[in-house]
């Protein structure tokens, strides 16, 4: 997958944060949509023989034959473990959509049931835009914060290889992905020139301020609170699913500020870990 993308000129650089975004983005979601034909046909087969030798090297009992036994099972590994990093990207997209396809019908302000798609998402946006927006408290004084000059030169000094490897490396696997369906699964397997690259991009956002348009969307998912009527919306609570790559933004950030801030400990359960 790395070859493919390095071939379509995926890790190309810039000075433009969306510019090297779009390229990148464009590139592996290319290369992923051929996922999932790839993954009915050849790839299957090669699965279920690798499944098959490892059977029959577990359940052989003749010492030379077990031997040779456990050369096919490393020749057929070898064979699939080249198509590894594609399978989970299809996988994590399956699962997002998958998850996402939970909630059937709903009810409207005045309790009506909705049935159509369009009508139920529409619903979905009139209650989260009255929950966010309306709701609870928008003014939040965050004192002298905006005001305080007290950076210091490790917070501001460009990103580097082993804080971003340091960083994906404490992020999960398998989780539903943002707009973007780029999943974390991806950067966890980069090869190195998709690391540099992404490297790359967040000096360039770290100098210019400015982040991929991308990164400011978000899917809301409701997810249901297990108490109440199933098809009230008040029953649920909503979870953002955010760019995966954000994340390793906000994670390496994060761990700067940690080290020149004072956090209490009432403020532990608040804080990532």
């Amino acid at each position: 997958m790395g070859e493919k993308l390095i071939g379509m000129g995926a890790w190309s650089g810039s000075g433009d944060a969306n510019i090297m975004w779009n390229k990148a983005t464009n590139c592996i979601r290319e290369v992923a949509s051929k996922v999932l034909e790839w993954w009915n046909g050849e790839v299957q087969g090669k699965v279920e023989a690798k499944k098959a030798a490892y059977t029959e090297w577990v359940e052989c009992v003749d010492e030379e034959v077990k031997r040779e036994l456990k050369k096919v099972y490393k020749t057929t590994k070898a064979k699939l473990s080249g198509d590894k990093n594609l399978y989970r990207l299809a996988k994590a997209r399956e699962r997002k959509a998958r998850d996402l396809d939970q909630v059937k019908c709903i009810k409207d302000e005045e309790g009506k049931v909705l049935v159509d798609e369009i009508s139920i998402k529409q619903r979905w946006q009139r209650y989260f835009h009255k929950l966010l927006n309306e709701e609870g408290g928008g003014d939040i004084v965050l004192n002298d914060l905006a005001t305080r000059r007290t950076w210091t030169l490790d917070a501001c000094r460009c990103f580097r290889i082993e804080e971003v490897i340091r960083a994906i490396s404490r992020m999960s696997r398998g989780r539903a992905t943002g707009p973007d369906e780029i999943p974390m699964d991806f950067w966890k397997s980069a090869d190195k020139a998709g690391i540099e690259w992404l490297i790359r991009l967040f000096n360039v956002i770290f100098k210019t301020a400015k982040m991929p348009d991308e990164w400011r969307w978000s899917t809301m998912f409701p997810l249901y609170k297990n108490k109440g009527d199933i098809q009230n919306c008040n029953n649920y609570r909503g979870i953002k699913l955010l760019s995966h790559t954000i994340k390793i933004w906000e994670r390496v950030v994060e761990m700067r500020v940690r080290r020149g801030v004072h956090i209490s400990e009432n403020q532990f359960g608040f804080m990532p870990r």
